[in-house]
């Protein structure tokens, strides 16, 4: 949702509380209170970071779409006022209420301005999600109300509004519990690091480097857009906000080179769905799972390094299947940029990228302060040299995005701690997990629950509420089944965000397509197949841990790596065939790769010998006969 059209009087407010916002996160990770000796309990921070960032979730996301633009109603102004101001009251009021337990008796002041700030929570998330996502919102939040007419095995305590209001206000279970913890604390800094970055080239940067390295290939174009989404990823975290910046170029790119609209679109679109798996820069999940579980944010981004590789390499794979196929040529030699001349130019940027990953994997930084030198890095770095030099505008336009997305964010994440309290005070959250211990006989079917309740969840609740929801409900019971831990936070992010390119959310696609002027079912349906991996690799790396770095041994880990990369290469020509699709031969052949990849995934040895040996022969029956693509190159290479 764009902020243009807005006074400049409100994108100003909004920027100035975003600046608040970070020096408060700043105060924060650089200890700096205890030096000027005061006294800030850590929910008092993230007290105060809600009233700083939610509203301009008022101020800059629009109530309908009936809504005029360039004028900030009345209501949306009242709006915002009390969504600082009522804050504010709890972070005032934090001591006093601490002692005198409000969390559990609150007096009639804090009784009324909880119901409200509820109810702004409610309206805020509607505005950043939708109204499904607010519908649920209230059913989960309500939940302890009314938990005693639910079917028996979700039956729970039943608690009166007072206390219910004052756990859901004054509590660390409650709005300003886990979530926004992350978030103000730690997040904030990494989503301030990413708009800088863009604001600096990165987007442009990263696209170039990808038409310097592989813009003459064989469908030259798609590949770049599939690297170039997987560099602009690593820092970003957002796939929406990948599409609008890679797509942008990649796009256009790409049907100039002949690619026909819907796929050019695919392409993109679930290239850029790979920002919330690539790291070191993963979306708000990743943080939230390192939160849960307690360990820190650089290990859960050691851990889905391997499987966010794998990701991009069976994409990256099926493209390259299907520009063979279709005999698509390279980007013309004088539309690609010199790797040399490129690097010079975007030495800031690399710098940069080496000092967030020294940081975060070397010195083991704490996240938040990680981001933070990385973003000081970047900005004196980008100073050196006029052309990436931010000016006054620069900064301006920095601070209105920055204040954007964190209104979007804390909206999302206040409304979701919403949902935690109400799950933890009914317990809905134990009653579902021990039916579920008690329902499914085997693992398999407990990660089929896992994937569909995903697939359903996800159709209209944002990403982090889904793995909040995940995790809660359906992890306990899947750990009583002796899975790994890490695993199943892995595969509840992965299962999460199928719905970002499933119908009928497909969001991420359908920002593709109108980019591409493509038709948004058929574009889907193509994500969908471009996407495959992030169906299956769940089950891999839950049965294969050593993938995650859990359980790490070397040679099961070299093993592991060599089966996934082999079996998801077979799967892609599977998907995508390699000659003349409409032959019965290379229909054949099609499913005879698929089999092959499954049985090396399988890492059952005499089923692997099978697969490979398949394998083995179809490239030599490959080698025998080459694709009508093949043919159509090398004559127009003889043409020329």
């Amino acid at each position: 949702m764009s902020n243009d059209g807005y006074p400049r009087s409100i994108k100003t407010v909004a920027g100035l509380l975003a600046v608040c916002g970070l020096f408060l996160t700043i105060f924060y990770v650089t200890s700096a209170a205890p030096r000027l000796g005061i006294v800030m309990g850590t929910m008092q921070y993230i007290i105060g970071g809600a009233a700083l960032l939610l509203p301009p979730a008022f101020l800059l996301l629009r109530a309908n779409r009936a809504t005029p633009k360039g004028k900030v109603p009345w209501y949306d102004v009242v709006a915002a006022g009390l969504s600082f101001v009522i804050p504010l009251y709890a972070f005032l009021v934090f001591q006093q209420a601490r002692i005198e337990s409000w969390s559990i008796f609150p007096p009639p002041p804090a009784l009324v301005l909880g119901i409200i700030m509820c109810i702004l929570i409610v309206e805020a998330g509607r505005r950043a999600a939708g109204t499904f996502f607010a519908i649920t919102v209230l059913v989960m939040a309500l939940a302890p109300l009314y938990v005693h007419l639910l079917p028996g095995f979700l039956q729970g305590s039943v608690f009166t509004v007072d206390r219910l209001i004052g756990m859901l206000f004054m509590d660390s279970l409650g709005m300003f519990g886990q979530l926004m913890s992350v978030f103000v604390l730690t997040f904030l800094l990494f989503i301030f690091f990413g708009v800088v970055l863009q604001s600096v080239g990165a987007g442009e940067f990263f696209t170039n480097v990808a038409l310097s390295l592989l813009g003459e290939a064989r469908g030259g174009a798609a590949k770049v857009a599939v690297i170039a989404s997987a560099l602009f990823g690593m820092v970003s975290g957002s796939a929406t906000a990948n599409v609008m910046v890679s797509g942008s170029f990649t796009i256009p790119m790409m049907k100039k080179s002949g690619f026909p609209a819907h796929f050019a679109a695919a392409v993109e679109a679930a290239a850029s769905e790979g920002s919330a798996i690539m790291p070191p820069v993963m979306g708000a999940v990743a943080f939230i799972m390192a939160n849960f579980l307690g360990i820190p944010y650089w290990r859960v981004a050691l851990a889905a390094a391997v499987p966010a590789i794998l990701y991009y390499w069976c994409l990256f794979s099926q493209v390259h299947f299907y520009s063979v196929n279709h005999g698509m040529a390279g980007v013309p030699r004088s539309h690609v940029p010199q790797l040399r001349k490129t690097l010079l130019q975007g030495w800031h940027i690399i710098v940069t990228a080496l000092v967030l990953v020294w940081f975060l994997f070397f010195m083991k930084m704490a996240a938040g302060l990680a981001a933070l030198w990385a973003t000081a890095v970047l900005l004196a770095l980008s100073t050196i040299r006029k052309s990436t030099r931010p000016n006054l505008g620069t900064m301006v336009n920095i601070t209105h995005e920055s204040a954007r997305i964190f209104g979007l964010l804390a909206a999302i994440l206040l409304a979701v701690g919403l949902i935690i309290g109400g799950m933890e005070l009914s317990g809905i959250a134990m009653s579902f997990t021990q039916w579920l211990a008690g329902a499914s006989k085997s693992t398999a079917t407990g990660l089929i629950v896992l994937a569909g309740a995903g697939l359903v969840l996800g159709a209209g609740l944002p990403g982090a509420a889904v793995y909040v929801l995940l995790v809660i409900l359906l992890g306990p019971g899947l750990e009583a089944m002796g899975l790994n831990r890490l695993a199943i936070h892995m595969t509840v992010l992965y299962w999460g965000i199928l719905a970002d390119f499933t119908p009928p959310t497909a969001v991420t696609p359908m920002v593709a397509a109108g980019f591409a002027g493509a038709p948004p079912m058929k574009t889907t349906l193509q994500t969908m197949r471009f996407g495959a991996v992030i169906y299956v690799a769940p089950i891999f790396f839950i049965f294969h841990p050593v993938i995650l770095f859990e359980n790490f041994e070397l040679k099961s880990f070299i093993l592991v790596i060599m089966s996934a990369f082999l079996g998801f290469w077979l799967l892609a020509r599977g998907f995508e065939g390699y000659g003349p699709s409409s032959t019965l031969n290379m229909q054949i052949r099609r499913v005879l790769s698929f089999a092959a990849g499954v049985m090396t995934l399988t890492m059952v040895w005499y089923l692997q010998i099978a697969g490979v040996a398949l394998a083995v022969g179809l490239y030599v029956l490959g080698r025998s006969k080459k694709s009508a693509g093949e043919k159509v190159l090398e004559r127009a290479e003889q043409i020329e």
